[in-house]
């Protein structure tokens, strides 16, 4: 058997700060420009009732929202991760929920 893999010394730097209220621009403009279809099949839809998919990248969604420093993937991850923005297909079918660029049933 291999021994635990060790990590130290790590150093995280330029880590942007999130707010309440950048995680109301990053709504708002979800609910204006609409959630970006990245890489996620036609077949699945938001649950949250407020929103839908648009046809803006998350680069427009980050730019539209007026966060500084925060780029669109920062935004993406800032949905699917902690703002628990999740996906789902069909009710009969296994619940999707998406995080960053992968998804996985439960």
């Amino acid at each position: 058997m291999s021994e635990p893999l060790l990590i130290k010394d790590v150093e995280v730097a330029d880590l942007p700060q999130w707010t309440a209220d950048d995680d109301a621009k990053l709504r708002a403009s979800l609910r204006k420009l609409g959630v970006p279809r990245t890489n996620v099949p036609t077949t699945f839809q938001i649950r949250d009732p407020d929103l839908r998919f648009g046809t803006a990248s998350w680069d427009e969604v980050a730019k539209d929202a007026k966060l500084p420093g925060k780029s669109g993937i920062v935004c993406c991850f800032r949905f699917y991760g902690p703002m628990a923005g999740s996906l789902q297909t069909t009710p009969s079918d296994p619940v999707i929920v998406a995080t960053g660029a992968t998804a996985t049933a439960k």
